[in-house]
């Protein structure tokens, strides 16, 4: 199965680059026509900055500029649904797919403040809120995702590493697995919900 993600290539990129008319500049950066190979990255929160703080580096070693701008919640919110932003940091912290809803064509400018406008996206989420069958809604999500991602439209970043542990004594009323002992990941940051667990 063809990877949906394309593969990391500094040498690659370089190559795609200069073929597109983009040269380095005597800072290393690259330009054409006069005009730098800038964007803007506008973040809300330290940790988010900390975190695509390494992409920025990854893009110069290409002569790209990635310029990334911090600003407070709600100044944020004003200026990506205006859309003086080139890219956004995205918190995936959702505990269903339907915040995928974010990337339909009728959600721009808020939440769709990424732009993207795309038929099959749409369609996909259509499906995904009209079908009764569960394996057709699961294959629907998946689709949005597949073409978020191979377009890169979303890059996603693993940031966080979560490591849980339990005791043999916790043990819960539905248990699918006989070592999770009824202890469930949560998808909102990696909160327990432990309604149906007892010691």
């Amino acid at each position: 199965m063809r990877p949906v993600m394309a593969d990391f290539s500094l040498d690659k990129s370089k190559k795609l680059l200069t073929e597109a008319g983009w040269t380095p500049g005597a800072d290393g950066m690259r330009q054409k026509d006069g005009k730098p190979l800038q964007a803007s990255l506008y973040v809300f929160t330290e940790l988010h900055e900390r975190i695509v703080t390494p992409v920025q580096a990854q893009l110069r070693q290409v002569g790209f500029d990635l310029q990334i701008k911090r600003l407070e919640s709600a100044a944020f919110n004003t200026a990506t649904r205006a859309g003086e932003h080139d890219a956004r940091f995205l918190p995936m912290i959702y505990s269903s797919p339907d915040f995928l809803y974010f990337f339909v064509s009728s959600a721009v400018p808020s939440p769709n403040t990424v732009r993207w406008r795309d038929d099959r996206t749409d369609t996909l989420f259509q499906q995904s809120q009209t079908t009764l069958k569960e394996p057709e809604r699961v294959k629907a999500f998946q689709g949005i995702e597949q073409r978020l991602v191979g377009e890169a439209v979303v890059v996603p970043i693993q940031h966080i590493r979560w490591i849980f542990g339990s005791r043999p004594r916790a043990h819960g009323l539905k248990c699918s697995r006989p070592r999770a002992h009824g202890l469930k990941y949560h998808p909102i940051h990696g909160i327990y919900k432990l309604m149906d667990v007892w010691v």
